[in-house]
């Protein structure tokens, strides 16, 4: 192998650890900052991407980390539409029951509402 090949090879094989490393590193950290603001609260079977969405949104919104958010609750619900119960005006969606999440968080003193179906969260505002 030619030493061009080698020091490619080894760009590459250092580019693809750190990868790995970081990889490795934000699921830890991601999954430590959302048990710890759980403090109880019992999450339904398949909800754990739509309250990571959730939470990942609010989040980057308010500038917070995600540690600073308290989870409230994270309840089975199912949406009219597919909507999720927040219909934008001047949008159209699928006329289909679909199922996913009501999830509640707290953060600043302040509660937020998120209706979520596989990942993703869309925060509710009441209108």
């Amino acid at each position: 192998m030619s030493r061009e090949a080698r020091i490619v090879a080894a760009v590459l094989l250092a580019v693809l650890a750190a990868a790995v490393v970081y990889g490795a590193f934000n699921t830890m950290s991601r999954g430590t900052a959302a048990q710890e603001s759980l403090q109880g609260v019992t999450l339904p079977d398949g909800s754990r991407d739509s309250l990571d969405a959730a939470l990942d949104d609010l989040a980057g919104r308010l500038g917070l980390s995600r540690s600073a958010i308290e989870v409230l609750s994270v309840e089975e619900q199912t949406w009219n539409d597919a909507s999720l119960g927040c219909p934008e005006p001047g949008k159209m969606y699928a006329q289909v029951m679909t199922p996913g999440f009501l999830v509640r968080l707290k953060a600043g003193g302040q509660t937020y509402e998120y209706h979520a179906s596989k990942g993703l969260a869309v925060l509710c505002e009441k209108q």
